[in-house]
């Protein structure tokens, strides 16, 4: 999938893929967060339901993307990145 938005393409072809979440109900939702070649955050949505919100997205903070969809899968890089220690 791909975007321009403010003036700068997003393209989840050519961005890293850094991690997902799904929502399996009685319909399927995913997020997906990627990096960019800039080093810019984005996230990619995707639902098979009517009333979800596909497409590609700016985070403000990606952290809180990721405290909202329980990722804890990610790599030592993103932890430092995001600033996000052991407790």
């Amino acid at each position: 999938m791909k975007a321009i938005i403010k003036g700068k393409t997003y393209n989840t072809d050519t961005a890293e893929k850094i991690t997902s979440g799904y929502i399996q109900s009685n319909n399927y939702h995913s997020s997906t967060l990627y990096l960019t070649k800039k080093g810019n955050y984005f996230v990619c949505n995707y639902s098979n339901s009517c009333y979800g919100d596909n497409g590609i997205y700016l985070l403000d903070d990606p952290v809180e993307w990721i405290e909202a969809w329980a990722i804890d899968n990610l790599e030592e890089r993103e932890m430092i990145a995001f600033g996000i220690e052991e407790g």
